[in-house]
C-alpha cells in the first residue's frame, strides 16, 4: 500500500487483521462463559490479577523491543544491518526474559503466601516472558506488512489457549493455574513455527550498540507510558483487591471482559494497520509533506475509528443485562450487568486517548511526552478510586477510570496540536452518532421474549442490520462510496430497434 492513498489502502489493512481480532474477542466471550462457570468469584479474580500483573509487566519490561521493532523495521529490517538489528532484539529479550522468570520463581518461594499464589506467581512470570517472546515474532510481521501470518498465528494461540484452558480449568486441582498453563502452550507455538522463518529472513548477528540505543531512547519512554496507561486500565484490581476482595476483582473482571476488552479489540484491530503505515509515512517523507500525509491518515483512521467503535460501545451499555445473563454465571451475572455501561463508556475514551490522541507522539518520537502525561495521571486515577470506591463501589472504578480518560485527552491533545496537527473531523461523528442512534432505537423497540440467548443474538442481528443500513445513507466513514464498486450498476434500457 503506498501512502499517498492512505484511505482505501488503510482500510484493506484494517481488514486483513479481521480475523484475529474476531478470534479475539471469540476468545474473551468464551472465556467469560466457561471460566464464570468452573471458578467461583474469588478463583476468576485471582487469574483476572495474574493477568493484570503480565500485561503491567509485559509493558515494562518488553514493549521497548515490541515498539521499536515495528518503528525501526523500515530503517534497518530491510538493509544490510539486519541481521544486527535481529540480534539486537533478540539478546535483550532473551536477557530480560531470564531475569523475570528468575524474580517470578523467586517470589513463588517467599514464606506466607496463600496457597494458590506460590504457584501462580511463578506461572505469571512464565507466561509473561513466553507471551513477550511471541508478541515480538508477531510484531516483526506486522512491521513486515504481513497480516495474513500474523492472523494465522494469533488465531492458533487464541483457539488452542482457550480450548486447554477450558479442560484444565474444570479440574479442581489446576482451577485457575489451567488458563495460564494453556496461555504458556499457546504462545510456545507461536514461538516454534514464526521464530525460525523470521531468523531466516533477517540473520543473527551480533547486538549493536547503536541499535540498541536508539531502540531504547524510542521505546523506553514508550514503554513506561504504556505500562502506566495499562496501570490505569487494569491496576485498579489491585486496589479493588486491597479495599474490597478477590471476588469482588473477578466480578469486576467479568464486566470488564465483556464490556472494556470487546472496545479494546476493536481500537486495537484498527491500530494494527494504522501504526505502520505512520511510521512508513515519516521514513519515506521528511518535513510538512510528512505531516500533510500523517495527518490525512489520521483523519481516515478517526473515522473508522467512530464508525465501528462508537456503535460498539453503544451497544453494549444498552444490552449489558442480556449480555450479562447470557454470558456470565449465576454468581457474576447480577453484579456485572450493572458495571457494563460505565465500564464501555470509560472504554471508549480510553482506546482513543491509546490509539488517536497519542498517535502524535509517536510519528514525531515524543515519547517522553506520553511517559509524562501518564505519570501525572496516575495519582488522579489512585486518588478517584481510593475516593470512589468506599462511596459507590465497584461503579466507582469505571467512573475513576472515565475521568482520568478524559482528563489524558485533553492534556495530550493540547501538547500534540504543537507538534501536528491532529484532525478531530465532526461530520464523521454526527454522522455515525446518527446511525448508532437508529441503531439504539432498533435495539430498544425490539423485545422478542425469546429464550435469553436467541433474544440477545436477535436483537444484536437487527441492530447490525439497521445501523449498517443507516452507516451506507449516511456515507459513514465514506462507506457508500467504497462499496459502490462492488455493487452491481443498474443496466441502461437499450433505445427500440428501428
Amino acid at each position: 500500500m503506498t501512502t499517498g492513498s492512505s484511505g482505501p489502502g488503510l482500510l484493506a489493512d484494517t481488514l486483513k487483521y479481521l480475523p484475529v481480532n474476531l478470534i479475539q474477542a471469540l476468545s474473551s466471550i468464551v472465556m467469560v462463559v466457561v471460566f464464570t462457570r468452573v471458578l467461583d468469584p474469588a478463583g476468576f479474580g485471582r487469574y483476572v490479577l495474574a493477568m493484570a500483573a503480565i500485561q503491567v509487566g509485559m509493558g515494562l519490561g518488553f514493549y521497548w523491543l515490541q515498539g521499536g521493532s515495528v518503528r525501526f523495521y523500515a530503517a534497518h529490517g530491510t538493509g544490510p544491518d539486519r541481521a544486527r538489528f535481529s540480534g539486537t532484539i533478540w539478546s535483550a529479550a532473551l536477557a530480560i526474559g531470564i531475569v523475570v522468570g528468575c524474580a517470578a520463581v523467586a517470589l513463588g518461594a517467599l514464606p506466607g503466601l496463600a496457597a494458590p499464589w506460590h504457584l501462580m506467581l511463578p506461572l505469571t512470570g512464565i507466561t509473561m516472558v513466553v507471551r513477550a517472546w511471541a508478541m515480538i515474532c508477531l510484531e516483526l510481521h506486522r512491521a513486515a506488512r504481513e497480516p495474513g501470518w500474523y492472523s494465522a498465528l494469533e488465531c492458533t494461540q487464541f483457539i488452542v489457549s482457550i480450548a486447554l484452558g477450558t479442560v484444565l480449568a474444570a479440574r479442581p486441582d489446576i482451577a485457575e493455574l489451567g488458563p495460564l498453563l494453556a496461555q504458556i502452550v499457546g504462545n510456545l507455538i507461536i514461538l516454534v513455527v514464526a521464530l525460525p522463518r523470521l531468523l531466516a529472513r533477517l540473520g543473527l548477528a551480533r547486538p549493536s550498540r547503536a541499535i540498541a540505543v536508539e531502540m531504547w531512547t524510542y521505546g523506553q519512554p514508550l514503554a513506561l507510558a504504556f505500562a502506566l496507561t495499562l496501570g490505569l486500565s487494569v491496576g485498579d484490581r489491585f486496589v479493588i483487591a486491597w479495599l474490597l476482595d478477590e471476588a469482588a476483582v473477578g466480578i469486576y473482571g467479568v464486566a470488564a471482559s465483556l464490556a472494556e476488552r470487546p472496545l479494546a479489540i476493536i481500537f486495537a484491530w484498527i491500530g494494527m494497520a494504522v501504526t505502520p503505515v505512520l511510521y512508513q509515512i515519516t521514513h519515506e517523507h521528511q518535513g510538512a509533506r510528512a505531516k500533510e500525509v500523517a495527518t490525512r491518515t489520521m483523519a481516515h483512521n478517526f473515522e473508522l475509528l467512530t464508525a465501528v467503535a462508537l456503535p460498539a460501545a453503544a451497544g453494549i451499555m444498552l444490552l449489558a443485562g442480556p449480555i450479562a445473563a447470557v454470558m456470565a454465571g449465576a454468581a457474576f451475572s447480577p453484579h456485572v450487568a450493572a458495571l457494563m455501561p460505565w465500564i464501555a463508556l470509560a472504554a471508549l475514551f480510553q482506546g482513543l486517548m491509546a490509539h488517536y490522541v497519542a498517535h502524535p507522539f509517536h510519528i514525531m518520537r515524543r515519547t517522553r511526552a506520553l511517559l509524562w502525561t501518564g505519570l501525572m495521571l496516575v495519582p488522579v486515577s489512585v486518588g478517584l478510586n481510593l475516593l470512589l470506591i468506599p462511596l459507590v463501589g465497584l461503579p466507582g472504578v469505571a467512573l475513576a477510570a472515565l475521568i482520568a480518560a478524559l482528563l489524558a485527552i485533553a492534556v495530550r491533545l493540547r501538547l500534540a496540536r504543537a507538534m501536528l496537527p491532529v484532525p478531530l473531523p465532526v461530520q464523521p461523528v454526527l454522522r455515525a452518532a446518527a446511525a448508532t442512534l437508529a441503531m439504539a432505537c432498533a435495539v430498544v423497540v425490539v423485545q422478542p421474549g425469546l429464550a435469553p440467548l436467541a433474544d440477545l443474538l436477535l436483537r444484536i442481528a437487527t441492530g447490525g442490520v439497521v445501523y449498517a443500513v443507516a452507516a451506507y445513507a449516511l456515507n459513514v466513514a465514506d462507506l457508500r462510496v467504497r462499496l459502490r464498486p462492488y455493487l452491481p450498476r443498474p443496466r441502461r434500457s437499450r433505445p427500440a430497434d428501428r
